[in-house]
């Protein structure tokens, strides 16, 4: 039975990008860019072959031990687009706590045309 929650995952284009959109969120990285080409893992996925990179995000002061894997694959590359609505199968949301909800979705509304 399920304990406890350990990570999101979440696949990413461009994974320096992506690190740069949560740091300024606040997260920090906990693991630095980790490069994976290993068949163990690839088919422990169903993938015939993969080669990505990982690094884990985390919040500084967090109370648990939850953080954010992102993903970027380079063979076989990350595909396909946003999901179009919410109602896309799979995992639509991810949600977190805040002291400010302003603020932060100030700095996602200014930050989320360079990004």
């Amino acid at each position: 039975m399920i304990d406890d929650f350990q990570h999101v995952c979440i696949t990413c284009r461009d994974l320096e990008r992506s690190i740069r959109f949560y740091e300024k969120l606040g997260l920090k990285v906990i693991r630095s860019i980790t490069e994976f080409n290993d068949e163990g893992i690839c088919a422990s996925i169903q993938l015939p072959r993969g080669h990505l990179r990982v690094v884990q995000l985390a919040p500084p002061q967090a109370t648990g031990k939850m953080f954010i894997d992102l993903v970027q694959w380079w063979e076989l590359s990350s595909v396909g687009g946003v999901y179009p609505a919410l109602n896309h199968i799979g995992i639509n949301r991810i949600s977190f706590r805040v002291s400010d909800i302003d603020a932060t979705a100030a700095a996602c509304d200014s930050r989320a045309s360079r990004f």
